[in-house]
């Protein structure tokens, strides 16, 4: 058995103070740094989300094969099919229950797309928080709503449902146009009878100047990207 050698000493107590003090600052000064490259890399992989998104709308918008509703070419939506009791929607502005589709709700409440996918919408400013708990509620008794969004048809106003103007990931897919359906889309943005998985943070939708935006799927009056959340 080895015999420990008299001359050979352990730590003293302030070496060891002084070592776990190196490792505390080490510490500190690597977790923020690490966590600013995590929350950096999820931000560039939304960045890139929506840059693929954008030229795949651009590609199927500028396609020659672009089926054309009231003579203009129609962005890949949800609602682009869904005109065909336009001329019912209602001229004065409405809420929307949200049960998180908009295919589902009473006859009374759904309004349709006048103009189908041949225009977007700025969609930010059309969630409320009804109980203003920060939290999307979609079943009980304070369901949270979408307020309706107007759109123009020859000279007469109407309104429609705010979620027709999601964009049809499934379409895009279906025309080669995306690989698949983007990892960060919100199963919001999933058509009527889907069976493919949307499990993403992000409703993505095209504006009113046909660009690509996103909300937040768990609080969708919060717009573009959110801090450290990524798909």
């Amino acid at each position: 058995m080895k015999k420990l050698d008299r001359g050979q000493q352990g730590f003293t107590l302030i070496e060891l103070v002084v070592v776990i003090a190196i490792i505390g600052v080490l510490a500190a000064i690597a977790v923020p740094m690490v966590s600013n490259f995590l929350g950096s890399a999820k931000e560039q992989s939304w960045k890139s989300d929506r840059a693929l998104i954008q030229t795949a709308v651009g590609a199927h918008f500028a396609a020659p094969g672009n089926v054309r509703f009231l003579g203009k070419p129609q962005y890949p939506l949800i609602g682009s099919g869904q005109t065909n009791q336009a001329l019912t929607n209602q001229t004065a502005s409405t809420t929307l229950r949200d049960d998180g589709d908009p295919f589902t709700n009473a006859t009374s409440d759904e309004l349709w797309n006048p103009v189908g996918g041949s225009q977007g919408a700025d969609l930010s400013t059309v969630w409320t928080d009804v109980n203003g708990d920060g939290v999307r509620t979609k079943s009980g008794t304070s369901l949270d709503t979408w307020g309706s969004v107007p759109v123009t048809r020859g000279n007469v106003n109407y309104q429609t449902d705010p979620r027709y103007f999601f964009i049809n990931f499934e379409q895009l897919a279906s025309e080669a146009l995306l690989d698949g359906i983007p990892e960060s889309a919100a199963p919001d943005n999933a058509p009527e009878g889907s069976t493919q998985a949307h499990t993403g943070s992000y409703i993505w939708y095209v504006d009113d100047t046909g660009k690509v935006q996103a909300l937040f799927r768990d609080l969708p009056s919060a717009k573009g990207f959110q801090d450290g959340v990524f798909p």
